[in-house]
């Protein structure tokens, strides 16, 4: 489950699995219109005329973290193979670089072999596959999706090809094809269409030969024949180059001291970076939580979409690090979607059009919200992150009608007169319908931040409102969600449609003491915030460090398994509460060996799932997970700024205009 690598540039989403194959390819959003769903793009070899594909080479992959680039090396019968796969930033082109090494002392004869099976607009019907000799290269397309796929070599480019069908009566696909080494040269195909095109090269003793394989994408043929032209004119190789250099460039903006942190830290810092950069469309604005859909039989869906808050996070870390176009650009997209009443609904697609979702309407004959509050909140939370770090009085005034006050005022209508709490709406992780504690939290710190920005317009009445509900609910939460039994926060509480109390949920969640002090709500010796820690760490930490999200959590838990899983975030968020309570450098010891072993909780390429099992502590569910990446990201700049706090280490964070 899961993939290993993880490349884009905004419009290009590619993300491969542990054999170095293709497995999904978005265009042209990050994230929306998958062109590989639930298929792959096979990569094989023969050397002497025996064939391999990669997988059967065991082949090692990493993401690297200095340049963008997703990295394979495999080897057999005296060859050794590097693939180092980009997209470059300024046009669609998707490039790998082949590196062949004949390591032993006589001539070999290697063909490198490229299989291409797309489902264009996520449907493999009505594709058209086919060779254009003229160019000598090969073309998918679909409507106005175009795929030009073409090599390039000291020895010049394709010099065998086929195009055939797979998953129609009975054919397996050119893949077969390939494995007898010369491949058919069928010139076109439509329907559920795939391709293979090959090129060979004579490799001396002690030599290595280089060819770059490239696919142009485009919004239909004549655009993708016009990028293969601006290919002859600056080769792949130097597209590769300088790509390489730019993302380096991107990831080292900020000259960032590590202070006493390993460098493995360091490496899964800067890949983290990249997966939320590739994971975020340039257009739209938009985060997805994942570009992965290993797992589509197991949902029937994936996280290919955006969740306010899911996106929040990585937004607001970027913002904190100084990246402020990530924060700005979707802010503008939340601004296009939030509904007239002033909610966000459940989850939406890079386009901006409304996401799948599997909360109803009415429920016992009552109309029910199907939204998440927090979700809400979180996009007032992340325009005062942004404005509090840069002072853009300009943006906050545009986006304060149609976002700040929208929201906030439905967030004060949207109140249990009775108790002095939220209505009910679906909790973090999409499962309970209730008022919760992490969703109150959320909603009073976003109303004291919109109260804040309020008085920076001079909106003195809007200021004074939203400050006055924030109390409110301060209040109501300390009287409905503390229960002295368990002298413990709970999960949340049941009410009636007459806003009487029904029940109350008891489920230890690690969202409930995380939202306490994330969102300013207690100070760290209140003896409701001890009692609240205490719970949660006896009942979901395992084995004196890793983190379930909640009691009883059977999301992606194996059969037979009484404990749940392992979660990176809730992980992470134990090891950020306590940077934020220590006093010292030595409160802070423990850290960079936590952080360490956070990163072993990854994949072996280095990218973080959403959780692992508990038996073997392998990665599950969906990889990577953006929110992972950036909760990361997030403690280490709590830490480094914590240890700056201390004057024990210098940062290049910006500073707050506002507290």
């Amino acid at each position: 489950m899961g993939r290993s690598g993880s490349i884009g540039n905004g419009k290009i989403l590619i993300l491969f699995d542990e054999n170095g194959y293709i497995r999904d390819f978005y265009y042209p959003y990050a994230g929306y219109e998958n062109h590989v769903v639930d298929s792959k793009h096979r990569v094989g070899i023969s050397i002497d005329s025996k064939f391999y594909w990669l997988k059967d080479l065991n082949p090692k992959v990493n993401q690297n973290h200095e340049s963008f680039t997703f990295d394979l090396w495999a080897e057999t019968e005296g060859i050794k193979i590097f693939i180092s796969s980009i997209v470059y930033n300024s046009k669609n082109i998707l490039i790998r670089k082949v590196v062949v090494e004949n390591t032993s002392d006589k001539e070999k004869q290697v063909k490198i072999f490229f299989g291409q099976e797309f489902k264009i607009n996520e449907n493999k019907y009505r594709n058209t596959g086919y060779y254009l000799p003229e160019k000598n290269v090969v073309i998918h397309y679909k409507g106005k999706r175009a795929f030009l796929i073409n090599i390039s070599s000291e020895e010049g480019g394709i010099d065998d090809y086929n195009i055939g069908l797979f998953g129609y009566e009975g054919k397996e696909g050119s893949y077969k094809n390939a494995e007898g080494i010369n491949l058919a040269k069928n010139p076109v195909e439509h329907g559920p269409v795939d391709s293979v095109v090959a090129k060979t090269v004579n490799i001396k003793g002690k030599k290595s030969k280089t060819i770059y394989y490239t696919v142009s994408v485009g919004s239909g043929v004549d655009e993708v024949i016009q990028i293969n032209h601006f290919l002859n004119l600056k080769p792949p190789h130097h597209l590769f180059n300088t790509t390489y250099s730019f993302w380096k460039a991107w990831a080292h903006q900020r000259k960032i001291d590590f202070c006493d942190l390993d460098n493995q830290v360091f490496e899964m810092f800067n890949k983290s970076l990249f997966v939320i950069r590739s994971h975020t469309d340039t257009t739209s604005g938009g985060i997805i939580a994942s570009g992965d859909t290993s797992n589509y039989t197991y949902g029937k869906d994936n996280y290919d979409y955006i969740w306010a808050r899911d996106a929040y996070f990585p937004a607001s870390v970027m913002a904190k690090l100084g990246y402020f176009s990530t924060p700005k650009k979707l802010i503008k997209f939340f601004s296009k979607v939030v509904s007239l009443q002033g909610y966000i609904m459940h989850k939406f697609e890079q386009d901006t059009s409304l996401g799948s979702s599997w909360h109803p309407w009415i429920n016992q004959g009552n109309l029910e919200l199907p939204i998440q509050e927090d979700e809400t909140a979180a996009i007032v939370n992340l325009i005062y992150d942004y404005f509090s770090l840069t002072n853009d009085v300009e943006f906050l005034e545009n986006h304060f009608n149609d976002l700040v006050e929208v929201c906030a005022n439905f967030m004060c209508s949207f109140v249990n007169k009775k108790l002095g709490i939220p209505e009910p709406s679906y909790d973090l992780w999409e499962s309970k319908y209730m008022v919760s504690t992490y969703t109150t939290a959320s909603v009073i710190k976003a109303l004291e931040n919109a109260s804040k920005l309020s008085k920076v317009l001079e909106k003195l009445d809007l200021e004074q409102r939203y400050s006055k509900s924030a109390r409110t609910l301060r209040k109501g939460l300390v009287k409905e969600l503390f229960d002295e039994k368990t002298n413990s926060f709970v999960k949340g509480v049941h009410t009636t449609n007459d806003g009487d109390l029904i029940n109350t949920d008891y489920t230890v969640d690690a969202s409930t003491f995380f939202s306490l002090w994330y969102y300013n709500i207690l100070q760290d010796n209140d003896k409701k915030f001890i009692g609240t820690y205490s719970l949660i760490s006896k009942r979901l930490r395992s084995e004196n460090f890793y983190m379930a999200r909640y009691e009883n959590d059977d999301y992606f838990r194996e059969e037979g398994t009484i404990k749940s899983n392992p979660w990176i975030i809730s992980t992470l968020w134990d090891i950020q509460y306590l940077i934020w309570k220590s006093k010292t450098k030595s409160d802070l010891k423990e850290v960079p060996s936590r952080l360490l072993k956070v990163i072993n909780m990854g994949t072996k390429s280095g990218l973080l799932p959403e959780q692992i099992k508990f038996n073997d502590k392998k990665p599950t569910s969906y990889c990577p997970l953006v929110w992972s990446h950036a909760t990361f990201v997030e403690t280490v700049y709590m830490y480094l700024s914590k240890l700056e706090s201390l004057n024990l280490c210098k940062t290049p964070f910006p500073k707050q205009y506002l507290a």
